[in-house]
């Protein structure tokens, strides 16, 4: 697709800043704001704020003109036109946090939504895009400017900002962004895209809103792991390991006491994660055990409680950043602390989220085994329909594939069962899923072909996906699924069989975010929700009215139709930590 020549200006003087704000003014099929910042952080500033259209645009350096920039951004905000943006979250909150207009969300179009809906398997980031969409040459400018910067030694926060190649640089973008946004909406499906804005609004209010954290409760836990730590460190090194943190150190110990490593990293090292360390621990437990403890609580430490107490406000908030298309599936991940990482047994970390304000209380309501759920349901198996529905979906299982009264399933049936369940939804192979669940492949084997025989249209129902996927790859040159809410998903071409767990976990991810629309335009619900982890919601409420408040969440989320089973949630509360939900 080839490209205009942009119009491409720079407001330096007011005989220049009257001409923008004229230009402003004017009709346009499609504006464009950008911003360029000191940086990528919650608190870092802007320096330069882009508008531009589909022929070119204006840059405006708020060191000298930042009162163009309001204006610019005032008349922006009380129109009614559509203003694309590219990762609106972004942009929004760091016009937010300076003190800037920002245009409403009801007008606001983002083209890294659509940049994922149309090719979920490609980087969404603008300069891929525009490469992909209009060629090399709409990304020329990047390669002068980072060349400019490295020569000069500058950053994001100290490149010039009348610099030629920066705030062109940044107009350019705009003007590619409006083109793109032009492109792209024809080509993916409306409800879906207007689904995924309504939860980028929703999900950008939490971010602003944050986590409300206990800092006298994290900095105790912090110091209780750090003085644990350095006792198993004392210990690792009274046993030769002098730097526990150093793989190569604990590999030469370990092979002097007679292990043999089985399994390697690309690079030809052993591996020693905590799956090699946990099988490690019956023979070498003295060292295993300890170790596997000590980089855990650094771990734990740096990634989720130093980054709570760094990252805090003056309110005691931090403010994750919610990708609410961080998977190719659709589905969100929280980074800056990373939420969606945090471990499923360890309540002591959430434990440092409280409520918002005092006299208020937490709710954690979350999709009870959805995956599984929407296996049920497009696989329309009678009997696993019916065991989704059992009060423990594991030991029925268990109960049906082994032949025995769910009293007498035994506690490794029911992990096997477990671990072969959700594996199975994630298109892992049975090598796979016994390294992982550390069991006998025999067993899990055993327990596969006895789940096959019982639910035999789940293995239909697989077989069709990835018969259809195949055909796909042949006659249209993409092996693809479409969610339940109508997203194509696109596989590899030789992981053909991961397309199984892109229409469960995608339709799942739909659900969830219907279920975030719906709760937010409950009467009472919108500014509740603290954020989202997997399939949960954590709100807060106050005390007065939280457990209606729960309720009509409760309702919300479940209010579905269209499936052959229903999308139960388990409602936890109230809470005065988050962390309660899990003990």
């Amino acid at each position: 697709m080839s490209l205009p020549d942009f119009s491409l200006n720079l407001v330096d003087s007011v005989e220049s800043a009257g001409r923008f704000l004229t230009w402003l003014g004017e009709r346009r099929p499609t504006l464009s704001i950008d911003t360029e910042t000191t940086g990528v952080g919650w608190t870092d500033t802007v320096r330069l704020v882009q508008f531009g259209d589909g022929a070119g645009g204006w840059a405006v350096p708020i060191r000298n003109w930042r009162g163009v920039a309001e204006a610019g951004l005032a008349a922006v905000a009380e129109g009614r036109d559509t203003v694309v943006m590219h990762n609106a979250q972004f942009d929004q909150h760091k016009l937010d946090n300076d003190g800037f207009p920002t245009p409403r969300w009801s007008t606001v179009e983002d083209t890294l939504i659509l940049s994922r809906l149309k090719d979920p398997h490609l980087p969404a980031g603008l300069k891929p895009l525009c490469s992909r969409v209009f060629g090399s040459e709409s990304v020329a400018g990047q390669a002068l400017l980072s060349e400019q910067m490295r020569t000069n030694h500058w950053t994001w926060a100290t490149v010039p900002d009348d610099l030629p190649a920066y705030w062109a640089y940044g107009v350019l973008d705009t003007c590619l962004t409006a083109l793109a946004y032009d492109h792209l909406l024809p080509q993916v499906p409306r409800a879906a895209y207007d689904r995924e804005m309504a939860v980028l609004e929703i999900m950008y209010g939490a971010e602003k809103r944050g986590m409300k954290i206990d800092v006298a409760y994290t900095e105790a836990l912090r110091d209780e792991w750090r003085a644990e730590a350095a006792e198993l460190r004392a210990h690792l090194q009274a046993k030769g390991i002098q730097n526990p943190g150093s793989n190569h150190q604990v590999t030469l110990h370990l092979k002097e006491a007679g292990w043999v490593p089985s399994d390697f990293t690309d690079t030809g090292l052993p591996k020693l994660d905590k799956t090699v360390l946990a099988s490690l621990t019956e023979r070498y437990g003295d060292v295993a055990e300890p170790l596997i403890r000590y980089r855990r609580l650094n771990d734990w430490c740096s990634t989720y409680l130093d980054t709570f107490l760094r990252d805090r406000d003056n309110d005691d908030r931090v403010h994750a950043s919610i990708n609410t298309m961080g998977a190719r599936t659709g589905r969100m991940s929280v980074t800056n602390p990373p939420l969606q990482t945090l471990p499923s047994k360890e309540a002591s970390i959430r434990n440092c989220i409280i409520p918002y304000n005092e006299g208020e209380v937490l709710y954690a309501i979350d999709f009870s085994q959805i995956e599984m759920r929407m296996l049920a349901h497009y696989s329309g198996d009678a009997a696993l329909i019916a065991a989704v529905e059992a009060e423990d979906l594991h030991r029925f299982c268990a109960s049906l594939a082994y032949g025995v009264d769910e009293a007498d399933v035994t506690d490794l049936q029911r992990k096997i069962a477990k671990n072969t369940n959700f594996a199975r939804v994630y298109g892992a192979g049975p090598q796979k899923i016994a390294d992982t669940a550390g069991v006998p492949l025999a067993q899990i084997q055993g327990y596969i072909d006895a789940f096959d025989s019982r639910f035999p249209d789940v293995s239909k129902f697989m077989n069709s996906v990835t018969f259809e996927g195949k055909r796909r790859l042949a006659t249209e040159g993409q092996a693809y699924v479409t969610t339940s809410g109508g997203r194509r998903v696109v596989g590899d071409p030789d992981k053909v069989f991961a397309l199984t767990n892109y229409v469960l976990q995608g339709s799942a991810c739909d659900v969830f975010k219907q279920a975030i629309v719906s709760v937010d335009s409950t009467d009472g619900l919108r500014g509740t929700i603290v954020g989202p982890i997997h399939d949960e919601l954590l709100f807060s409420f106050p005390k007065a009215t939280a457990e209606a408040q729960a309720q009509a969440a409760l309702d919300a989320m479940q209010d579905l139709t269209g499936f052959r089973v229903p999308m139960r949630c388990e409602v936890t509360g109230p809470l005065t930590r988050w962390g309660s939900a899990y003990a």
